[in-house]
């Protein structure tokens, strides 16, 4: 509990850790309940020329994935207190 409080605090208040809103907190409950269900929103690009192999993307991502702070994030549930 000290961990949360030192954390609010150096946020002015503000919560350390924001909760989901309850559109997000809907989704995960319906893709939680059912594992062959995904509510995922994807796209798809049909480009010319060859394709990159998977460590050729990875190569490309990885990086950029370290400089997107919402792709560090985990979801975790927090008791009803």
């Amino acid at each position: 509990m000290e961990l949360i409080a030192r954390a609010r605090q150096a946020l002015g208040g503000r919560s350390a850790w924001p909760r989901l809103n309850p559109l997000d907190t809907a989704f995960l409950d319906v893709e939680e309940a059912d594992r062959h269900s995904s509510l995922v929103i994807g796209s798809v690009a049909i480009l010319e020329g060859p394709a990159p192999s998977q460590a050729e993307i990875v190569t490309e991502l990885a990086p950029r994935l370290r400089t997107v702070p919402r792709s560090r994030q985990v979801v975790r549930g927090a008791p009803l207190v």
